[in-house]
């Protein structure tokens, strides 16, 4: 059974420590720790390598299952190589699209709300002002 360090040195075969650390946000001495199996990365470094590479968590941190998930499309570069970059960036687009359709929603309801505002503010302004249509010495003061 292979260990955690030969797994991520599997992932990370096509790609140099200093790309992947670049990738990753860490350091390459961190990654040389994680490579050695002196340090693990934390769970946001992990879900990052995952999500970036198509690799399944359970079989980079158990070592069960398939590597690959099936439902990840992995970018080739034009060598044949995995990209990470272009998967973080495939994720990132879908995540921003999801942001986008939520403020649409939101901002359709607030448009309509501040409808409802305004003809309520223009109500309101007609039933403050003086009545147009009454005679002038109904609006004096009698002394």
């Amino acid at each position: 059974m292979s260990t955690f360090a030969e797994r991520l040195k599997t992932v990370r075969a096509r790609h140099s420590q200093v790309k992947l650390a670049e990738w990753l946000g860490v350091s390459v001495r961190s990654l040389v720790h994680y490579e050695n199996g002196e340090r693990y990365p934390n769970a946001e470094k992990l879900e990052l390598l995952c999500r970036s590479t198509g690799v399944s968590p359970t079989w980079l941190i158990l070592g069960e299952g398939p590597m690959l998930l099936a439902s990840e499309r992995i970018e080739k570069s034009p060598e044949g190589r995995e990209c990470l970059r272009c998967n973080q960036h495939e994720i990132d687009l879908r995540e921003e699209r999801t942001v986008n359709r939520e403020l649409a929603v939101e901002n359709r309801q607030l448009l309509k709300e501040n409808g409802d505002l305004r003809v309520d503010l223009e109500r309101m302004k007609a039933r403050a002002a003086p009545d147009d249509q009454a005679p002038p010495e109904a609006t004096r003061d009698c002394a």
